[in-house]
């Protein structure tokens, strides 16, 4: 997953299956709206349009859902083999830290 340059960015490895999943779609509207620097990125391994009616009506344009044909792929490459998964990335791209909810 390539981010725009020049801003950090959180990247939450997210599956429309996953309850914890759904339920972090709001607390990460509400970080998006606390940090405007920060871009928020919700990877669905299915379908984004079940991931939409979850976004509050004043979603911050720097919440953004990325839909992926090879989700398996992008797992694999995170090493997120659970959801939900959230990675720290810093304006360079650079991986900063990375969490999975399991683990809160």
């Amino acid at each position: 997953v390539q981010f725009p340059r020049g801003r950090p960015a959180l990247l939450d490895l997210w599956s429309d299956t996953c309850h914890y999943c759904k339920e972090s779609v709001p607390v990460l509207t509400a970080l998006a709206a606390e940090h405007p620097g920060l871009d928020i990125y919700i990877v669905s391994s299915g379908d984004a349009d079940l991931a939409r009616p979850l976004l509050p009506a004043s979603t911050p344009t720097n919440t953004n859902i990325i839909t992926l044909a090879d989700a398996r792929a992008v797992h694999d490459l995170y090493r997120a083999h659970a959801v939900p998964r959230y990675y720290l990335v810093d304006a360079r791209g650079d991986h900063l830290h990375d969490v999975v909810a399991l683990d809160l």
